[in-house]
């Protein structure tokens, strides 16, 4: 037979499990619709699974020496998401913090506490920015996760394509390959897939066009619907103003 304080442990644990469960949506649609990223003392809750962010309100211990209960950010996202808020980035801890020395209605608090933001819905850029990373080995494939990462509604910074060498054969499902496996930093947050026919990689939605050239001139971006990108050169072959100027040349 259990004891009392054994099963009064466990249904702790559920019931933070089910706090943190219901918080998901709620980040994530701060985060898509608003472009608001939620933290607990620095450490981002997007993307994150239940147990990631009951282990991010655990690392309150070593700012403050106790823990951070998700049965108190909770509620400050359900106000929140009252809001019509601006893109920024809300620590969910320092808020509980300072609630709790002021108290009150919360709703009210988070409106005050959040009025800066709480300014109508706009957004970083005004219209989507094409992103093209100009190589695609490894630091290549660690910027694409971190813009995949990112890419929130999609009206921010978007990848678009990589350029790269032609490979042999199977070179396009080798690529993605590599992109959902490192061996330093582990397996990619989110599915990949290939599609054969437009040669890309769609990661988490976001389709990579993996274009095949020798230099950088002989690009043609507008031929993919790709305008007035911003070209990241991962390759180190090109070190200076007359190097990385062919870049300019490509369509």
């Amino acid at each position: 037979m259990v004891d009392t304080k054994t099963q009064e442990c466990f249904q702790e644990w559920k019931e933070r499990e089910a706090i943190a469960e219901a918080m998901i949506p709620l980040i994530g649609k701060l985060y898509r619709d608003h472009e608001v990223i939620c933290t607990v003392f620095d450490r981002a809750l997007v993307n994150k699974s239940v147990n990631d962010i009951l282990r991010a309100h655990r690392f309150a211990r070593q700012i403050i020496d106790r823990e951070i209960w998700v049965r108190d950010t909770f509620p400050l996202l359900q106000a929140m998401i009252k809001l019509d808020l601006a893109p920024g980035k809300v620590d969910l801890a320092r808020m509980v913090l300072r609630y709790q020395e002021q108290g009150g209605d919360i709703d009210a608090f988070v409106a005050e506490q959040l009025k800066e933001l709480n300014t109508g819905k706009s957004q970083q850029l005004s219209e989507p920015r094409d992103v093209v990373l100009y190589g695609f080995g490894r630091i290549g494939r660690l910027l694409a996760r971190i813009l995949i990462e990112q890419a929130g509604g999609g009206n921010k910074l978007r990848l678009r394509a990589a350029v790269v060498r032609k490979g042999g054969d199977g070179d396009l499902a080798k690529r993605a390959s590599l992109l959902r496996r490192d061996s330093v930093h582990g397996q990619f947050d989110g599915t990949i897939r290939i599609d054969e026919a437009e040669n890309a990689i769609i990661a988490n939605g976001n389709m990579i066009r993996i274009i095949y050239a020798d230099s950088p001139e002989e690009v043609d971006y507008a031929q993919y619907g790709i305008n007035n990108a911003i070209v990241i050169d991962n390759t180190g072959k090109w070190r200076d103003r007359d190097g990385l100027g062919k870049h300019l040349k490509s369509k």
